[in-house]
């Protein structure tokens, strides 16, 4: 139970007192003073009942803004580090996709100089194939 139920069936058992005091007063006028100290107490124990029900209700708001701040400066720690993470991944990849770029260039580079290389050295053999032939 919290606090605030045990303060709450606090209040409901004085007040089950006072009805058993004032049932009794009727019969017994002699009661009276004990009867109205009875309700004095009784008002200073809601007023004190009130007072905690504010005070709990005030740290409970308070407690929900702080979370709500903590919330909001994580969320926004956590959008700062993937924006810096996708900027290293974007940079990092488009890196990459140069490196290969050139890789392949220089391989089609390579691949021209030996069809070229190819092509002269098939015109020559042709050309003795044709000089043996003539």
């Amino acid at each position: 139970m919290t606090f605030n139920h045990l303060l709450l069936v606090a209040v409901l058992l004085a007040l089950i007192v006072l009805i058993i005091l004032q049932v009794s007063a009727r019969k017994n006028q002699g009661n009276k003073e004990m009867l109205d100290r009875f309700q004095e107490e009784l008002q200073r124990l809601d007023r004190s009942t009130r007072d905690e029900f504010a005070r709990n209700r005030e740290e409970s708001q308070k407690s929900a803004q702080a979370n709500r701040d903590e919330l909001k400066t994580s969320l926004t720690d956590n959008r700062k580090e993937q924006q810096t993470s996708l900027k290293s991944f974007e940079e990092s990849f488009k890196q990459s996709v140069q490196d290969f770029n050139e890789l392949q260039k220089r391989k089609f580079d390579e691949l021209l100089l030996q069809q070229d290389k190819i092509r002269k050295e098939t015109e020559e053999k042709l050309g003795s194939v044709r000089e043996t032939v003539e």
